[in-house]
């Protein structure tokens, strides 16, 4: 047994929360970290408006009911986005209680919160893999990256992809009627045009995931 908690990445809607959720759940049905067989399975973070300190005490919790004395269980995080940097805070609240997490798998983390600061892995994480955007796709580079300096201790992979921000969280963009598949893709402000077209967000987020494979093979995820 395991215990795996995911945290998924942030969206745009300034609505109500019944009618946030619908359309989160039609946005992230497909996302990587809702195809993982999640313990615990939260949403992102609204981009606006927070969620991201109450995201991380949800998972923190959970794993801390879930590993009773006694109790053995390894503990497994994966997360997307701004989930990304949510379960690498979970870690470092975990490392004060002493509790080890063999695994952690990352969808191109960044953080965006003046409340955490999630630019180093702790200690206490075993095994990290970190897949990321390439910064020349031209991909929402103002959102940086985070969460890629390991502890030495620390088991840590990355692997780097010529695709957008979102298909590194497993949704591509696609194009509309009047597009190509070989146009360019344009993100909303600040980004702006990227350098990956339609074509090769779809094909990048299918190597996003069949890279992952092994890892989540390995950590029992």
């Amino acid at each position: 047994m395991r215990i795996l908690v995911g945290i998924d990445g942030s969206d745009d809607y300034f609505l109500p929360s019944r009618g946030r959720n619908r359309s989160y759940r039609r946005t992230f049905r497909y996302s990587f970290v809702t195809r993982l067989l999640t313990d615990l399975y939260i949403d992102g973070p609204r981009a606006l408006g927070g969620g991201m300190m109450d995201a991380i005490s949800q998972g923190h919790d959970f794993i801390v009911t879930r590993r009773r004395p006694g109790v053995n269980d390894p503990i497994l995080l994966t997360g997307y986005s701004r989930g990304a940097a949510g379960v690498i805070e979970i870690a470092n609240r975990l490392r004060s209680r002493k509790l080890e997490v063999q695994a952690m798998l990352l969808f191109d983390c960044v953080d965006r919160h003046i409340g955490i600061n999630t630019q180093y892995i702790p200690e206490n994480v075993r095994n990290v893999l970190h897949v990321v955007r390439d910064l020349g796709s031209g991909s929402r580079n103002s959102f940086g990256h985070s969460g890629r300096r390991p502890h030495h201790s620390t088991r840590y992979e990355e692997y780097s992809f010529h695709c957008t921000h979102s298909a590194m969280g497993g949704m591509p963009y696609y194009p509309s009627p009047e597009e190509s598949e070989d146009d360019f893709i344009v993100e909303s402000y600040p980004d702006g045009q990227t350098r990956v077209t339609y074509r090769q967000d779809s094909r990048g987020a299918e190597h996003v995931w069949y890279s992952v494979q092994k890892f989540i093979g390995l950590h029992g995820f």
